[in-house]
């Protein structure tokens, strides 16, 4: 502990805070060494992480939920949540709040700390929320936590997607031969515009499905999981970051032909019940024998058996083992899903368009549909995986299969166009 102590105070110092906080921030990063490894710079993190979520409490409750605007009245501050206060950047901003926490904060923050000393409670699991991707997300034990990892191959997902969604075809150029004398155009009817569908497998927290339906404004997401409880927190995610209307939480057995089947055949009824997109794909789904979805999108179980006991005591003891283990060396759900995206859930892959150069073609250019470009089923995936589900994707089909790694250069997703 004398070591401990003394790592704490080769760490930068609140200098500029009250002298009777700083002894009480140092002892706080001191009782949470145990946690983080002896890691000072992390108890440092891990504390003024608590203090800003007592903080933001004063503001916005953990339960609160997104209001509707009022329309009706210009200023909206009575029916709005104060604004919570500015991010800790210091240490020294760390410890000058400490005062000014009221002695039920104070003892809810020692509790934090006891708790994620002595029983490897995961920080999120105490503060009851994680950020991901600009969202901010309730979590509840026994539900997975979501990662950096994840969060940052959703990000990049999100960045192509988008892209797609807005991207506009060259000018079609007509040949130099066929050059008439000028001509007043037709009118043009109006761009279509469908809706992407996505299908969120293993969703936990919501977090893959709700990122990308944030970043995507034409995103309608299907967000399934067997475990009820990750439902009702996915729901309850998507009413706190006001997305309720294009993402549905609903629960799913991927090992079951029969939800498999009916998952699609749901969907696309209630897209017909809602008047369908703007293009008619809820036909195209019916003519494609009930495939309704434009992506599969999954971060399933993928630890095998053997490697479980070589995971953190803030993961082992705390997260969800299904949501964590699979057979066949973590692989087994890889292969189920890959097969329902290929045979039972992704519409067909539409083929390249022809190349813009005759006469009128100009007119069958609105539906924009670049299904063709984007990525059609992603899956993460765990250390030393990638080549074994790259090949279990090839043999489903998919015509391009990349492995794409994360900032660690772990490989980290597998990714099937």
């Amino acid at each position: 502990m004398l070591a401990a102590t003394r790592r704490v105070l080769a760490h930068p110092s609140p200098t500029s805070s009250s002298p009777t906080s700083a002894p009480l921030y140092r002892s706080l990063v001191t009782r949470l060494l145990p946690a983080t490894q002896n890691d000072p710079p992390q108890a440092a993190r891990e504390l003024r992480w608590m203090v800003e979520t007592l903080l933001s409490r004063r503001h916005n409750p953990a339960h609160r939920f997104l209001r509707p605007h009022n329309n009706n009245n210009n200023n909206n501050t009575a029916s709005s949540p104060s604004s919570p206060p500015s991010s800790l950047a210091s240490a020294a901003a760390t410890a000058a709040a400490l005062p000014t926490l009221t002695p039920t904060e104070l003892a809810r923050l020692s509790s934090w700390i006891s708790r994620r000393v002595d029983t490897h409670t995961p920080l999120q699991y105490l503060l009851a929320t994680q950020s991901f991707c600009n969202l901010d997300l309730r979590v509840r034990r026994p539900t997975l936590i979501p990662r950096w990892e994840t969060e940052e191959w959703t990000m990049r997902l999100a960045s192509i997607l988008l892209q797609q969604q807005t991207k506009t075809p060259p000018p079609l150029q007509r040949p130099q031969q066929q050059q008439r004398p000028p001509q007043r155009p037709p009118p043009r009817r109006p761009a279509r515009r469908r809706f992407l569908r996505i299908l969120d497998l293993c969703t936990g927290t919501g977090c893959i499905g709700l990122a990308l339906a944030n970043a995507i404004p034409h995103a309608h997401v299907t967000a399934g999981d067997i475990h009820p409880r990750a439902v009702a927190l996915a729901r309850i995610n998507a009413r706190r970051n006001g997305l309720e209307d294009r993402v549905t939480a609903q629960w799913v057995d991927v090992f079951d032909d029969g939800v498999m089947r009916h998952l699609v055949h749901q969907n696309s009824d209630n897209n017909n019940n809602d008047g369908g997109d703007d293009d008619g794909t809820n036909d195209a789904a019916a003519a494609a024998g009930g495939k309704f979805f434009d992506l599969v999108v999954a971060n399933p179980p993928y630890i095998s058996p053997r490697d479980l006991a070589t995971l953190d005591p803030d993961v082992r003891l705390w997260e969800d083992v299904a949501a964590l283990v699979a057979d066949d060396d973590g692989t087994e759900f890889h292969a189920r899903i890959a097969a329902c995206a290929k045979d039972v859930l992704l519409r067909p892959k539409p083929p390249p368009p022809p190349s813009p150069t005759v006469a009128g073609a100009a007119d069958d250019d609105d539906d924009d549909d670049d299904t063709h470009h984007h990525p059609r089923l992603v899956m993460e995936i765990g250390e030393g995986q990638g080549e074994r589900v790259k090949a279990i994707v090839q043999r489903q089909g998919f015509s391009d299969v990349v492995v794409w790694k994360d900032l660690a250069g772990v490989d980290r997703c597998v990714v099937g166009y």
